[in-house]
Protein backbone atom coordinates (compact mmCIF):
# COMPACT_ATOMS: atom_id res chain seq x y z
CA UNK A 1 0.00 0.00 0.00
CA UNK A 2 1.24 3.48 -0.86
CA UNK A 3 0.48 6.69 0.99
CA UNK A 4 0.25 10.38 0.23
CA UNK A 5 0.35 13.73 2.00
CA UNK A 6 -2.43 16.19 1.25
CA UNK A 7 -3.41 19.78 2.07
CA UNK A 8 -6.83 21.33 2.59
CA UNK A 9 -7.23 24.94 1.47
CA UNK A 10 -10.08 27.41 1.91
CA UNK A 11 -11.12 28.40 -1.66
CA UNK A 12 -12.46 31.73 -0.38
CA UNK A 13 -9.03 32.92 0.66
CA UNK A 14 -6.67 30.32 -0.83
CA UNK A 15 -5.28 29.83 2.68
CA UNK A 16 -4.08 26.44 3.87
CA UNK A 17 -5.87 25.18 7.00
CA UNK A 18 -5.05 21.47 7.32
CA UNK A 19 -2.32 18.95 6.46
CA UNK A 20 -2.83 15.20 6.53
CA UNK A 21 -1.41 11.83 5.58
CA UNK A 22 -3.41 8.95 4.20
CA UNK A 23 -4.18 6.40 1.53
CA UNK A 24 -7.18 5.59 -0.61
CA UNK A 25 -10.03 8.06 0.02
CA UNK A 26 -8.64 9.45 3.27
CA UNK A 27 -8.38 13.01 1.95
CA UNK A 28 -12.03 12.98 0.91
CA UNK A 29 -13.23 11.58 4.25
CA UNK A 30 -13.03 15.02 5.86
CA UNK A 31 -15.87 16.19 3.63
CA UNK A 32 -18.16 13.44 4.94
CA UNK A 33 -17.65 13.97 8.67
CA UNK A 34 -20.58 14.83 10.92
CA UNK A 35 -20.65 16.69 14.19
CA UNK A 36 -20.99 13.36 15.99
CA UNK A 37 -18.03 11.66 14.29
CA UNK A 38 -15.63 14.60 14.02
CA UNK A 39 -12.93 14.70 16.66
CA UNK A 40 -11.34 17.88 15.32
CA UNK A 41 -14.22 20.32 15.80
CA UNK A 42 -12.31 23.36 14.54
CA UNK A 43 -11.57 21.62 11.24
CA UNK A 44 -15.15 20.39 11.02
CA UNK A 45 -16.54 23.90 11.58
CA UNK A 46 -14.17 25.31 8.98
CA UNK A 47 -15.30 22.82 6.35
CA UNK A 48 -18.96 23.41 7.20
CA UNK A 49 -18.52 27.17 6.78
CA UNK A 50 -17.04 26.55 3.32
CA UNK A 51 -20.00 24.30 2.43
CA UNK A 52 -22.45 26.98 3.57
CA UNK A 53 -20.77 29.39 1.14
CA UNK A 54 -21.64 26.95 -1.65
CA UNK A 55 -18.03 25.81 -2.09
CA UNK A 56 -15.80 22.85 -1.24
CA UNK A 57 -12.36 22.75 0.39
CA UNK A 58 -9.57 22.52 -2.15
CA UNK A 59 -7.58 19.30 -1.83
CA UNK A 60 -3.95 19.36 -3.02
CA UNK A 61 -1.77 16.25 -2.98
CA UNK A 62 1.62 17.48 -1.80
CA UNK A 63 3.41 14.13 -2.26
CA UNK A 64 2.25 10.73 -3.52
CA UNK A 65 3.46 7.10 -3.81
CA UNK A 66 5.11 7.26 -0.39
CA UNK A 67 5.89 4.65 2.22
CA UNK A 68 3.96 5.11 5.44
CA UNK A 69 7.09 6.22 7.29
CA UNK A 70 7.93 8.86 4.67
CA UNK A 71 4.33 10.09 4.68
CA UNK A 72 4.47 10.55 8.45
CA UNK A 73 7.77 12.39 8.18
CA UNK A 74 6.55 14.80 5.50
CA UNK A 75 3.28 15.42 7.33
CA UNK A 76 5.13 16.25 10.55
CA UNK A 77 7.53 18.56 8.70
CA UNK A 78 4.67 20.49 7.10
CA UNK A 79 2.80 20.82 10.41
CA UNK A 80 5.97 22.17 12.00
CA UNK A 81 6.58 24.52 9.05
CA UNK A 82 3.11 26.11 8.98
CA UNK A 83 2.33 25.76 12.68
CA UNK A 84 -0.95 25.01 14.42
CA UNK A 85 -3.36 27.87 15.03
CA UNK A 86 -3.73 28.54 18.74
CA UNK A 87 -0.75 26.35 19.62
CA UNK A 88 2.24 27.64 17.66
CA UNK A 89 3.27 31.24 17.04
CA UNK A 90 1.76 32.48 13.77
CA UNK A 91 0.34 29.00 13.15
CA UNK A 92 -2.34 28.61 10.46
CA UNK A 93 -3.22 24.90 10.56
CA UNK A 94 -6.21 23.45 12.41
CA UNK A 95 -4.39 20.19 13.09
CA UNK A 96 -4.60 18.92 16.66
CA UNK A 97 -1.42 16.85 16.80
CA UNK A 98 2.14 17.79 15.95
CA UNK A 99 2.76 14.25 14.76
CA UNK A 100 0.09 11.66 13.95
CA UNK A 101 2.20 8.55 14.32
CA UNK A 102 0.61 5.60 16.17
CA UNK A 103 -1.60 5.51 18.14
CA UNK A 104 -2.95 8.62 16.39
CA UNK A 105 -2.79 7.24 12.83
CA UNK A 106 -6.01 5.23 13.10
CA UNK A 107 -8.28 8.13 14.06
CA UNK A 108 -10.45 7.79 10.93
CA UNK A 109 -11.15 4.07 11.30
CA UNK A 110 -14.05 4.39 13.73
CA UNK A 111 -17.11 6.60 14.05
CA UNK A 112 -16.84 6.53 17.83
CA UNK A 113 -14.99 9.66 19.08
CA UNK A 114 -14.31 7.94 22.41
CA UNK A 115 -12.50 5.05 20.74
CA UNK A 116 -10.50 7.43 18.57
CA UNK A 117 -9.23 9.20 21.69
CA UNK A 118 -8.80 6.06 23.82
CA UNK A 119 -5.22 5.48 24.92
CA UNK A 120 -3.98 8.88 23.74
CA UNK A 121 -2.36 11.40 26.04
CA UNK A 122 -3.14 15.11 26.12
CA UNK A 123 0.23 15.69 24.50
CA UNK A 124 -0.65 13.41 21.57
CA UNK A 125 -3.99 15.11 21.06
CA UNK A 126 -3.16 18.76 21.70
CA UNK A 127 0.61 19.20 21.87
CA UNK A 128 2.77 19.81 24.96
CA UNK A 129 1.94 23.49 25.50
CA UNK A 130 -1.83 23.12 25.14
CA UNK A 131 -1.82 19.93 27.23
CA UNK A 132 -0.17 21.78 30.13
CA UNK A 133 -2.79 24.54 30.01
CA UNK A 134 -5.65 22.03 29.85
CA UNK A 135 -4.35 20.17 32.91
CA UNK A 136 -4.00 23.42 34.85
CA UNK A 137 -7.53 24.50 33.92
CA UNK A 138 -8.93 21.08 34.81
CA UNK A 139 -7.18 21.09 38.19
CA UNK A 140 -8.46 24.60 38.94
CA UNK A 141 -12.01 23.72 37.84
CA UNK A 142 -12.15 20.63 40.05
CA UNK A 143 -11.25 22.68 43.16
CA UNK A 144 -13.60 25.64 42.71
CA UNK A 145 -16.63 24.32 40.85
CA UNK A 146 -19.84 23.82 42.79
CA UNK A 147 -21.41 20.37 42.74
CA UNK A 148 -25.19 20.45 42.33
CA UNK A 149 -27.39 18.68 44.86
CA UNK A 150 -28.81 16.45 42.13
CA UNK A 151 -25.28 15.39 41.22
CA UNK A 152 -24.48 14.65 44.87
CA UNK A 153 -27.61 12.51 45.13
CA UNK A 154 -26.70 10.53 42.02
CA UNK A 155 -23.16 10.01 43.32
CA UNK A 156 -24.54 8.78 46.66
CA UNK A 157 -26.95 6.35 44.98
CA UNK A 158 -24.12 5.04 42.80
CA UNK A 159 -21.87 4.50 45.84
CA UNK A 160 -24.62 2.70 47.76
CA UNK A 161 -25.31 0.46 44.78
CA UNK A 162 -21.63 -0.48 44.58
CA UNK A 163 -21.58 -1.35 48.29
CA UNK A 164 -24.71 -3.48 47.89
CA UNK A 165 -22.92 -5.38 45.12
CA UNK A 166 -20.00 -6.15 47.41
CA UNK A 167 -17.68 -3.26 46.56
CA UNK A 168 -15.35 -2.27 49.40
CA UNK A 169 -14.16 1.30 49.60
CA UNK A 170 -10.34 1.65 49.58
CA UNK A 171 -8.82 1.97 53.01
CA UNK A 172 -7.69 5.40 54.20
CA UNK A 173 -5.82 3.96 57.15
CA UNK A 174 -2.85 6.13 57.99
CA UNK A 175 -4.07 8.97 55.74
CA UNK A 176 -4.64 12.22 57.62
CA UNK A 177 -7.04 14.85 56.34
CA UNK A 178 -5.83 18.41 55.98
CA UNK A 179 -7.49 21.12 58.09
CA UNK A 180 -9.32 22.32 54.98
CA UNK A 181 -10.66 18.81 54.29
CA UNK A 182 -11.77 18.44 57.92
CA UNK A 183 -13.65 21.73 57.69
CA UNK A 184 -15.33 20.73 54.41
CA UNK A 185 -16.45 17.41 55.88
CA UNK A 186 -17.78 19.15 58.98
CA UNK A 187 -19.79 21.64 56.94
CA UNK A 188 -21.02 18.92 54.59
CA UNK A 189 -22.46 16.85 57.46
CA UNK A 190 -24.11 19.70 59.35
CA UNK A 191 -27.86 19.37 59.02
CA UNK A 192 -27.47 16.42 56.67
CA UNK A 193 -30.53 14.13 56.66
CA UNK A 194 -29.66 10.55 55.86
CA UNK A 195 -32.19 8.56 53.88
CA UNK A 196 -33.34 5.07 54.88
CA UNK A 197 -30.68 2.39 54.53
CA UNK A 198 -31.38 -0.99 53.01
CA UNK A 199 -31.16 -4.13 55.18
CA UNK A 200 -28.04 -5.15 53.23
CA UNK A 201 -26.29 -1.85 53.98
CA UNK A 202 -27.27 -2.09 57.66
CA UNK A 203 -25.83 -5.61 57.78
CA UNK A 204 -22.55 -4.50 56.24
CA UNK A 205 -22.29 -1.58 58.68
CA UNK A 206 -22.87 -3.93 61.60
CA UNK A 207 -20.21 -6.34 60.32
CA UNK A 208 -17.73 -3.50 59.95
CA UNK A 209 -18.40 -2.29 63.50
CA UNK A 210 -17.95 -5.81 64.86
CA UNK A 211 -14.64 -6.25 63.02
CA UNK A 212 -13.38 -2.93 64.37
CA UNK A 213 -14.43 -3.92 67.90
CA UNK A 214 -12.58 -7.25 67.63
CA UNK A 215 -9.43 -5.52 66.34
CA UNK A 216 -9.62 -2.98 69.15
CA UNK A 217 -10.00 -5.70 71.84
CA UNK A 218 -7.08 -7.66 70.41
CA UNK A 219 -4.87 -4.61 70.48
CA UNK A 220 -5.53 -3.98 74.20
Amino acid sequence: MTYYVYMLTDPRSDKLFYVGKGSGKRAMSHLKETKETAINIRKYNKIQSIFKAGLKPKIDYYAVDLSEENAYNIEAELIKKYGRKGYDKNGVLLNICEDNRPPGNDNFKTDNPGLRMKGKTYEELYGVEKATKLRENRKHSSTVREVKETTKLLMKKSALKKIENGYEMPSRKGVKDSEETKLRKSLAHKGKIKGPLSDEIKRKISETKRRKAVLLNNSI
